[in-house]
Parts: C-alpha cells; sequence; structure tokens
C-alpha cells in the first residue's frame, strides 16, 4: 500500500508540472502567433461580448452549437479514461487544458487588460464548475486504479452484479452532469454575461 501511495503522488507531482509546462507552452504560442491566427480568436471574443449585450440568445442554435463541441470533447474524455493508457491520455489532457486556458486569457487580457481575467472566469461560469468537477472525478478514478487493484486483491473479488451497478451509477452520474454542464451553458451563462459583463467591458 505504501508503493501505491508513493506513485499517487509522484503522479500528482507529475501532473502538476504538466500543467505548468502547458501554460508556458500557451504563454510562448501566444507571443509567437499573435500576429497570425491569435488576433483572430480575440476578434471572436470580443464581437461574442459585444453580441451577448446587444442581441436575444437564439437559444436553439447555441444549444446546437455547444452540443456538438462539448459531447465530443467528453466522449473523447471518457475514451481516455477508459483506455488501457489512461493515465498518459488524461496527463496530456491537463497539459492541452492548461495550455489553450492560458491563450484564452492572453487574448482576454489582451483587449481587456486585468479586467480580462474576470471576463476570462464569466465566460466559464457557471458551467465550467461542472465540467471541472466531471475532470476531477475521472483524474481521481484515474490516481486510485492501483489503489483500487491492491484493495480488490485484498478483499478479494467481490460481488461482480455490485461492481458492475457501481460502474454504471458511475457513468449515469457523468453522463447526467455532462448534459447538466451544457445547459447550463446554454441557458445560464448567456444570462450571467448579459448582467455582469457590461460592467467589465
Amino acid at each position: 500500500m505504501f508503493l501505491v501511495w508513493k506513485k499517487a503522488n509522484i503522479m500528482r507531482v507529475r501532473m502538476l508540472l504538466i500543467g505548468i509546462a502547458g501554460a508556458i507552452l500557451g504563454v510562448v504560442f501566444f507571443i509567437s502567433f499573435r500576429t497570425c491566427f491569435v488576433d483572430s480568436m480575440v476578434e471572436n471574443y470580443v464581437e461574442h461580448l459585444k453580441q451577448l449585450q446587444n442581441l436575444e440568445i437564439a437559444h436553439a442554435n447555441l444549444l446546437y452549437c455547444i452540443c456538438k463541441v462539448r459531447i465530443l470533447q467528453m466522449l473523447g474524455l471518457f475514451l481516455c479514461y477508459l483506455s488501457k493508457k489512461r493515465r498518459l491520455f488524461m496527463q496530456f489532457c491537463i497539459g492541452v487544458m492548461s495550455c489553450f486556458g492560458v491563450i484564452q486569457i492572453m487574448c482576454l487580457f489582451f483587449v481587456y487588460g486585468v479586467k480580462g481575467f474576470f471576463v476570462f472566469l464569466l465566460l466559464h461560469f457557471p458551467q465550467g464548475l461542472i465540467y471541472l468537477l466531471i475532470f476531477l472525478f475521472l483524474l481521481y478514478k484515474t490516481e486510485n486504479v492501483g489503489a483500487d487493484y491492491e484493495y480488490q486483491k485484498y478483499v478479494g473479488k467481490g460481488n461482480k452484479v455490485s461492481r458492475f451497478l457501481a460502474r454504471l451509477l458511475e457513468a449515469l452520474l457523468l453522463v447526467t452532469s455532462c448534459m447538466l454542464g451544457i445547459l447550463v451553458e446554454c441557458y445560464g451563462n448567456p444570462i450571467v454575461l448579459q448582467q455582469i459583463v457590461k460592467y467589465l467591458i
């Protein structure tokens, strides 16, 4: 059990270092390619925020766009989790999210200054909390694969039906959380942005 605990701590440190490396890569990418296509990303953010302030939200179109992106993202994340190389894939996901998160923050900071950081938080509130909980849950399960294996060897195989029901419950919980995040992103986030962003920009 001590070896499992030690490996888990090493994995946490490794994921932290990967997150930092992803953030540094994001900064380098922004500085290097700002004049190419990062400027178009900035324009898209500005245009999106202007539309939220001046126009009614077409929820049907927004829901379709969000579903198309988020379902593919979540499907990719779940496939990474189910893979035998789940730890490697989850570490890759941390690096990618860190990199793109920093790029987005710097894009908004470039336009709005310090206020851009608060705009970034609002763009991901409150749906970002739900998505973050989903990712942390998968990350926790990934970290504890070794511990679960050692525990099962210690107590025996146990009831296969109970383990199957537990996994099914986890899957239903994840799918439900994903759908809830999509609905909140479509119907809740625009309201938050309309009410608050106008005081920041």
